[in-house]
């Protein structure tokens, strides 16, 4: 989960001209182990599964952001997925809990 889409949209402000993303939303991923934490989502049934797994462990109700990553960019920056981590969402069905993954080995080496 994202904090704001606005650290990720280009409406924030930075001076320089090569730049992708503004700085603040490194902080925000909110990595851990240097692994990011992700749903598998291929259909619209998927992106609502990871979407009720995600508003799960939320502890009040709030606007929920996220965006679509393709396995073929992550693929281009050398970035691996893991399947290792079952997803934990109480209530939500086993079969959805599959769907999670881990982004792991994000810093370059």
């Amino acid at each position: 989960m994202i904090s704001g889409i606005s650290k990720w949209d280009g409406s924030k402000a930075v001076n320089r001209k090569d730049y992708y993303i503004c700085g603040d939303a490194i902080g925000d991923l909110r990595t851990t182990d240097n692994k990011l934490s992700v749903w598998k989502a291929d259909t619209q049934e998927d992106i609502n599964d990871a979407i009720v797994a995600l508003a799960l462990n939320r502890d009040s109700v709030s606007k929920l952001s996220y965006f679509l990553l393709k396995e073929e960019d992550l693929d281009k920056m050398d970035i691996k997925i893991s399947d290792e981590q079952v997803g934990v969402a109480a209530g939500l069905d086993s079969q959805i809990l599959t769907k999670h993954r881990d982004l792991i080995d994000l810093e370059p080496v």
